[in-house]
């Protein structure tokens, strides 16, 4: 985990550091705590966005945060942000800074956007050995194998289970829509079939009013 602290001068301080690794990908959590009062504002109100600058291709990009703890430690907000390749790609320090936004009517109808923004803060990513690297991906190949040998075993598994749970086990004739459907486990499938379609459907392969049967057995049978 790698932890921030907003300050009320809009400072921010690293208050805990991890090794965040090179092409690391939803591993590493990046927490961000914030005063929730700042000048009595309260800052849970605010759009929180984090915006990062990579450290070699300078791609400049942000991320609007969610509240994870709205009462964090009682007087703090805490935000949480799974740290992916869009920031670990590049080897070096990733710059980020903070910004809060604010829309509000006063009295008279006049709407005010209000925007903090605080002081930069940097995260370095940390190189790994190049063997079985992709140049052209963010993961490396093994990575890849191994990631898409567990998509599809999860993949069987979830078709299995989708089979199961969709399998009918019944028919059903429901009286008051004049229906006939299959259920598996109790629940209805698919839309039905009009007891008065099916009616229609034996009237046309009937003669005289009577259902015709083959009772002929094929030759060679």
């Amino acid at each position: 985990m790698f932890e921030v602290l907003v300050q009320n001068d809009n400072t921010v301080a690293v208050v805990k550091r991890q090794r965040i690794m090179q092409n690391s990908k939803l591993l590493d959590v990046l927490q961000i705590i914030i005063p929730r009062l700042y000048d009595e504002l309260d800052m849970s109100r605010y759009v929180a966005r984090l915006e990062y600058l990579t450290p070699i291709s300078h791609n400049h990009g942000f991320v609007e945060l969610e509240i994870a703890d709205a009462e964090y430690k009682t007087d703090y907000i805490l935000y949480k942000l799974k740290i992916d390749t869009n920031l670990t790609s590049e080897v070096g320090n990733v710059e980020f800074a903070m910004t809060f936004i604010d829309v509000d009517m006063d009295e008279d109808g006049t709407v005010e956007t209000i925007v903090r923004k605080t002081d930069t803060f940097i995260m370095p990513i940390i190189p790994v050995s190049n063997w079985f690297v992709a140049s052209n991906s963010a993961l490396t190949a093994l990575d890849q194998r191994i990631a898409a040998t567990q998509q599809v075993v999860k993949a069987m598994a979830d078709l299995q289970n989708s089979l199961v749970q969709d399998k009918l086990d019944d028919i059903v004739l429901d009286t008051d829509s004049s229906t006939i459907y299959g259920t598996s486990g109790g629940v209805k499938k698919g839309t039905g079939i009009k007891v008065s379609d099916l009616g229609d459907a034996i009237a046309n392969d009937t003669a005289d009013g009577m259902v015709l049967v083959n009772t002929y057995e094929e030759d060679g049978e």
